[in-house]
């Protein structure tokens, strides 16, 4: 395996300094976030579009679920949001200031055009040329001893506890599970409909003498109105009925299901055959009579076809209950007994999982529960290390909790010649592969100056448009003087991607009206970065904030060899 080097940790090390800088400015230029600001920014996130209820707010359950599986607190989201929003406010003024010259000056360096050729020279033509010696490699083992370093690693097993290791020790009553069913069925199917219209003598539920008995009187002789002549109905109810919505449409209610409707009207009306007419009926609103036009016949379920389902359902339910209590338990038992997890493991049936060879930087090959962050945190602790004791129970995502224990530790330690010596037979390979192209492409210059060699390749590039050319080079072909002699040669060393050795013929400068809609935009987006980093470089300067290149070179490590 490769050698790691400075380089591939140092956009780490970057971010880590621009949020110091960042954060050292918000706090001297006193710039908070207030409890509305973060209100507003949340309810409009798009990190939690997925989660939010109809009205817009957010469910809190899905909430909690969601940040718990990326191992964060609710408190512990609010606070980094509330730091960025805050990062966002020292960088606002920059982003947003007004372009005028800059943008122009922008313009003519990002869409000058450059006609050029080249060659390109892949270092690893070479390699198959390459046999280090045993003393070139122990002199390169040597040379770079402090960086072969295997990192520290942690041998270990672990348990993880939820509601469901809980689902085999509860049990339900059949007349639980036949209940259930009987109170649900309109989750197993679909309910009786009914279609009809009425004739609605309106009286308030609470009337009584005189007002009782006229409405009573009025609903009587629109009862023997339509029993007389059944197909009047529809002009009965135009006239006669005091339901305002259906009226004027024969008293026709549509399609309506029987929790639809008031008790008494719709036990009278589910009561029905197709066609038939009801007597009066007395609800709060007053006295109906009913005619049904159709009925739609539901469609259930069996109970024992959906029985199964109900069961899991509501052991399920009933483990959830029951988990808290045996949280507390568990939690209890990794830390009073926390020499083993074989307590645990007996009292709740639970399996026991192993793992080798993780270390701090581990990100993946490992079950998500270990790479919980506080996990983790916990495992390399030097008291869980030195005495092998259990974590204590983490909750690594809602109704789950984990607690592990380190086996074997593996101290950081140099690696032996032999264990580096296939990481640094490649180092040698890479660097002496590289010197040699950058020999065949000093002499391809040469050549190519001397009217004697030809490029291979040419293309008319910007720095809108790289031809899929490395942006190095790219650069590199774009700080030629435009003002200095043409044609102009360079080589361009761009480590593995390969050594170009470029001719530089003509330069298309743009005309200031050539900007479009599209290319303003990213252009704008461009510059305003780097307006923001620039911003930020002096922010570095101004609080004396800087890498220590020697101290970030000792700290990166190889990959062990093999």
């Amino acid at each position: 395996k490769p050698l790691a080097s400075a380089a591939s940790a140092r956009p780490v090390i970057d971010t880590r300094g621009q949020e110091r800088v960042v954060h050292l400015a918000a706090q001297q230029f006193l710039l908070t976030v207030s409890d509305e600001q973060l209100a507003r920014y949340l309810a409009t996130s798009p990190e939690l579009q997925a989660i939010r209820k109809p009205d817009g707010s957010v469910d809190m359950k899905q909430y909690q679920a969601l940040l718990a599986a990326q191992g964060l607190s609710p408190q512990g989201f609010e606070a980094k949001t509330r730091a960025d929003l805050v990062v966002d406010q020292v960088l606002q003024t920059v982003m947003a200031s007004d372009m005028g010259e800059g943008l122009r000056s922008a313009h003519q360096a990002w869409m000058q055009q450059r006609s050029i050729q080249w060659t390109r020279i892949d270092p690893q033509s070479f390699a198959g040329q390459i046999q280090p010696t045993e003393a070139v490699l122990k002199a390169q083992y040597e040379k770079l001893q402090s960086r072969l370093k295997t990192e520290e690693a942690i041998d270990g097993e672990w348990v993880a506890f939820s509601a469901d290791d809980l689902m085999g020790q509860v049990s339900l009553k059949a007349e639980d599970v036949r209940a259930y069913y009987d109170q649900n069925q309109k989750l197993y199917g679909t309910l009786e409909q009914r279609r009809a219209r009425h004739v609605l003598i309106a009286v308030p539920e609470n009337a009584q003498g005189d007002a009782l008995k006229q409405a009573q009187a009025k609903a009587e002789a629109a009862l023997k109105a339509v029993q007389a002549n059944p197909k009047s109905f529809p002009q009965v109810a135009q006239k006669q009925s005091e339901d305002p919505g259906s009226a004027q449409q024969g008293g026709d209610l549509g399609w309506f299901g029987q929790a639809d409707m008031v008790k008494p009207f719709a036990d009278a009306a589910f009561g029905l055959k197709k066609g038939e007419i009801s007597g009066l009926v007395r609800s709060s609103f007053g006295f109906h009579i009913i005619q049904v036009l159709d009925i739609k016949p539901g469609s259930l379920k069996p109970f024992e076809t959906v029985r199964p389902a109900i069961e899991a359902q509501l052991k399920r339910q009933l483990a959830q209950q029951a988990f808290a209590e045996a949280a507390e338990q568990f939690t209890n038992m990794v830390y009073e007994q926390s020499d083993s997890l074989d307590p645990v493991i007996k009292k709740f049936n639970l399996k026991r999982q192993t793992f080798k060879g993780m270390t701090r930087q581990t990100i993946q090959g490992l079950p998500p529960e270990l790479l919980n962050p506080k996990v983790k945190e916990a495992l390399f602790d030097a008291q869980t290390i030195k005495l092998q004791r259990n974590t204590s129970a983490v909750e690594v995502k809602p109704s789950q909790l984990v607690s592990a224990r380190v086996t074997s530790h593996h101290p950081a330690r140099v690696l032996t010649f032999d264990e580096a010596r296939g990481a640094v037979t490649q180092t040698v390979k890479t660097e002496q592969s590289l010197a040699m192209a950058k020999d065949a492409a000093n002499e391809l210059l040469a050549q190519v100056k001397a009217g004697q060699g030809k490029l291979k390749q040419s293309a008319l590039v910007s720095r809108m448009n790289r031809h899929q050319l490395p942006e190095g080079m790219v650069e590199s072909v774009m700080k030629v003087p435009s003002s200095g002699p043409l044609p102009s040669q360079l080589v361009v060393d761009q480590g593995a991607q390969g050594v170009f050795v470029v001719q530089v013929d003509a330069v298309q400068t743009p005309k200031p009206d050539a900007l479009d809609g599209v290319q303003q935009g990213v252009l704008k987006r461009i510059y305003s970065a780097s307006q923001a980093q620039a911003y930020l470089d002096a922010l570095k300067k101004r609080f004396k904030v800087r890498i220590h290149e020697d101290r970030l070179q000792k700290a990166t490590t190889a990959a062990v060899a093999g």
